[in-house]
């Protein structure tokens, strides 16, 4: 799945690929999986259709859209969202 995202307080640039890739995936997956998150908290039950939504995302997503910013309590908008 993908979808065009936005970042709250970034200037959108006419050269920005602003395409991210995404997979859904169930609580506690990083913990099954052995992966160690940097930064934040794990999925977990409490993260339904109906809570506020929330995202895991990669290094390389970091340096690219908050380079200068803690990501952790950053807000974004998936197009259509």
């Amino acid at each position: 799945m993908g979808g065009n995202i936005t970042v709250e307080g970034r200037q959108k640039l006419d050269t920005d690929d602003r395409h991210v890739n995404f997979d859904a995936v169930s609580p506690n997956y990083f913990s099954t999986m052995r992966t160690p998150l940097l930064s934040g908290r794990e999925f977990n039950a409490g993260d339904t259709s109906t809570s506020t939504k929330v995202a895991i995302i990669n290094e390389a997503m970091v340096k690219e859209f908050f380079p200068k910013r803690t990501r952790s309590g950053c807000t974004s908008r998936w197009a259509g969202k």
